[in-house]
């Protein structure tokens, strides 16, 4: 099979400028001279890491664009296991940092107690011979091996903690009665069903790794309307820094990219990717925030 033939049936169905539930979906933009084979992943599937490698042999992009900040691409390289300590050392710790600074320690803690759960969440996955962010580090092999320019796109992860962690406080009522059973406003929707059922994270990991475009995009629509300041916080900010960082200016006359990213920055990303700039800076007036993003 020819490399064309090979990258068609990758595709199936490129996307036209609108959300599709094409993965991977092929981006152009009809002023930037580049084109972007962007890739949704479940960052505990080696489902995903086998397609990242596919899909970088076949294209053979100038540019892999992955959602990592420097440090966690490091830590990731270096095969740094997730941090030892549980939620109870970590709320520890933060209430130290909160009396020696209340101001400081205040603003920091919540973000470090999700912080502390999302570690747990990855050792649990580590346990059972998963390996988290192993797209990633598939991504980052093959792009070296073809000398690609690798830019990490995402925003460093302790900011996104932090503002987490203040958007999670702010909507702390509805993720209580979430937590408790109590009623909510919104029908839980079969995608979370699916997970509840899962036995272990093995189980949960190959759910999440066959679920469509649709059912993540059901499931993220549930969550925001549970807690919509900790969706824009997790994904609608990261997907403006990762699109700004996908829509930025090259030396190359012609730049074809491969982008790496959780498969919930899909629809986001793919929203985004065809406005003007200035359509583009209206968005980020809009919700308030200006990315930097992170290479």
């Amino acid at each position: 099979m020819s490399a064309r033939s090979a990258l068609r049936l990758l595709h199936r169905h490129y996307g036209t400028g609108t959300v599709t539930n094409s993965n991977p979906v092929l981006l152009r933009h009809r002023v930037l001279d580049r084109e972007v084979h962007l890739i949704g992943t479940v960052h505990v599937s080696t489902v995903s890491a086998d397609a990242v490698r596919e899909l970088i042999r076949v294209v053979r992009p100038s540019e892999v664009h992955i959602e990592l900040d420097k440090d966690r691409a490091a830590k990731l390289m270096r095969g740094s296991s997730p941090d030892k300590h549980d939620l109870a050392g970590s709320i520890a710790a933060a209430a130290a940092g909160l009396l020696r600074n209340p101001a400081t320690g205040l603003a920091q803690l919540p973000g470090k107690i999700v912080g502390s759960l999302i570690q747990r969440v990855f050792q649990g996955a580590a346990q059972v011979g998963l390996t988290p962010g192993a797209e990633f580090i598939a991504a980052i092999e093959e792009a070296e091996s073809m000398g690609a320019k690798i830019v990490m796109m995402d925003r460093n992860a302790n900011e996104t903690l932090q503002r987490l962690g203040a958007a999670v406080l702010s909507d702390l009522p509805g993720w209580i009665r979430l937590a408790v059973g109590g009623p909510t406003s919104n029908a839980m929707p079969e995608e979370i069903t699916k997970l509840a059922r899962a036995t272990g994270m093995r189980d949960a990991a190959n759910v999440l790794a066959h679920m469509r475009r649709d059912e993540i995009r059901s499931l993220t629509h549930w969550l925001r309307r549970q807690s919509p300041r900790a969706m824009e916080a997790m994904l609608d900010e990261r997907d403006l820094i990762m699109t700004e960082s996908l829509r930025a200016t090259s030396d190359n006359t012609r730049t074809k990219i491969v982008g790496v990213v959780g498969r919930a920055h899909m629809d986001g990303i793919e929203r985004l990717w065809t406005l003007s700039d200035g359509q583009f800076e209206d968005a980020k007036r809009r919700l308030g925030f200006i990315g930097q993003q992170t290479k």
